[in-house]
């Protein structure tokens, strides 16, 4: 099946965290799908990736969560915490069972104005994930400074970011696409 090859693709290419391999990171996961509700199997991986980044896909026995290195190295623990939590949120949401962008990019006949309300969909599935990443993190600040260096890829040591201004950023841009008509 798709999804059983997804999890040996994983298998190959990344590390299964283990209570043997990454003990904290695989009590930290634990941890948080209980927070959340979840009873579903959860397996996680880390793959060779110089980009944070995190995702979330089906299994035949539940979900696998894929963290890139670079977010193991260069998020600390409540960033991480945000970050998976965000991608435990999906599932607990219910999100994977409509994979927007395959249908998007396999189905020509779907009108404009049905593409934009998928597009939109989307976005509200993000930042309904946030809200589960808020939940498992605790803090504001920590959720905004995972966000900011997913988004940046800066990870200097001491880095503060304030939520509220790099928050106005997003309204900027909302505003200015407004403006434009996009």
């Amino acid at each position: 099946s798709a999804l059983g090859s997804v999890r040996k693709s994983f298998l190959a290419d990344a590390v299964r965290i283990d209570r043997q391999v990454l003990p904290d990171l695989d009590t930290a996961i634990d941890s948080l799908t209980n927070r959340l509700g979840l009873t579903e199997k959860c397996e996680c991986y880390v793959h060779n990736y110089p980009m944070i980044q995190a995702g979330v896909a089906r299994s035949p026995n539940g979900f696998i969560i894929l963290l890139a290195s670079a977010a193991v190295e260069k998020l600390g623990p409540k960033e991480l915490e945000f970050v998976i939590g965000h991608e435990i949120g999906h599932v607990v949401f219910g999100h994977l069972d409509t994979p927007v962008h395959s249908v998007l990019n396999t189905d020509r006949r779907i009108q404009p104005k049905h593409a934009m309300r998928l597009l939109s969909w989307s976005r509200k599935k993000e930042i309904s994930a946030d809200r589960a990443g808020l939940v498992c993190c605790g803090s504001l600040e920590a959720g905004a400074s995972a966000l900011f260096k997913t988004a940046s890829g800066l990870s200097i040591p001491g880095l503060k970011v304030n939520p509220l201004e790099f928050g106005n950023q997003f309204d900027a841009l909302q505003r200015e696409m407004f403006q434009r008509g996009a």
